[in-house]
């Protein structure tokens, strides 16, 4: 497993993982050689979006790895000219992963597990405003369930949460109209997944207090993919310090070096 987050904001967009993979060897999970360094995201950067992965990172049959999700990834990277859109190469990547779960005999269906965050900005009218489609076959935060692996839009859906005058909007656009004013009266919108529970455990505070920073005028002179950088590496850093400090060695799932990179709406990447 791993840990993901997103940051979409009116400007910017930050995602962040952890880097460490591991294997079963004897019952216990151990680290996989050179994992501790290679990020879980692919940035495409002609079409404005980045893919971030958690759950399933390789497929091996007899002891040989024969598929990675971060090689796959790197491949529709080179191919993303062929796109014409993100919401185009989140269903493709939908499809063509299906296939490829289809294709290899896993140990069980947990084994099939995997999540993909390809968040980016996309136009609308004169607009350029984030979006973060979730492709994954888990049914349930503590990813203990797997079915139909399928993407969905989730700015829209998480904003109007349980409120049914919101829940009731189906015209695309209008949908965005109001996300995009959520977005210019200062709101953010914060995603992660792999551990959502310990993950939260921390942003939730960390996040109010860096606002509360703010709020005081305390905050040092940034610049703001600085500021992005920094806000969604943090929590994952202390669910590795965490995991680091008082997990059972053998139960260590989060660890390696912590990546991040921040987008602007006008495609520019900072890493």
């Amino acid at each position: 497993m791993s840990v993901i987050s997103a940051i979409l904001a009116k400007e910017f967009i930050a995602v962040g993982t952890d880097s460490l993979l591991t294997e079963c060897e004897n019952g216990r999970r151990i680290p996989k050689k050179n994992s501790y360094t290679i990020p879980k995201y692919v940035a495409f950067r002609n079409l404005r979006c980045i893919a971030s992965y958690w759950g399933l990172a390789t497929i091996e049959v007899k002891g040989r790895k024969v598929w990675s999700t971060y090689a796959w990834l790197l491949e529709k990277q080179r191919d993303q000219d062929t796109f014409s859109s993100m919401e185009e190469l989140a269903n493709s990547l939908c499809e063509e992963l299906k296939a490829i779960l289809s294709k290899y005999p896993l140990r069980s269906p947990l084994d099939y597990g995997i999540g993909i965050h390809l968040c980016g900005f996309e136009t609308f009218g004169d607009e350029q405003i984030p979006e973060l489609y979730l492709i994954s076959n888990y049914r349930s935060p503590l990813y203990d369930c797997v079915s139909d692996l399928e993407y969905s839009r989730r700015t829209f859906a998480d904003l109007a949460g349980n409120t049914l005058e919101l829940k009731e909007i189906k015209d695309l656009n209008e949908q965005r109209r109001i996300y995009n004013n959520y977005l210019i009266s200062g709101g953010m919108q914060f995603f992660n997944n792999g551990d959502p529970v310990l993950y939260n455990s921390f942003s939730m505070a960390y996040f109010n207090a860096i606002y509360e920073v703010k709020r005081r005028q305390k905050l040092k002179e940034m610049s703001k993919a600085e500021f992005y950088k920094g806000l969604v590496r943090r929590p994952i850093e202390l669910v590795k310090e965490i995991q680091k400090n008082y997990y059972h060695k053998h139960d260590i799932v989060v660890g390696g070096k912590i990546h991040s990179v921040v987008m602007n709406s006008e495609g520019e990447f900072f890493e």
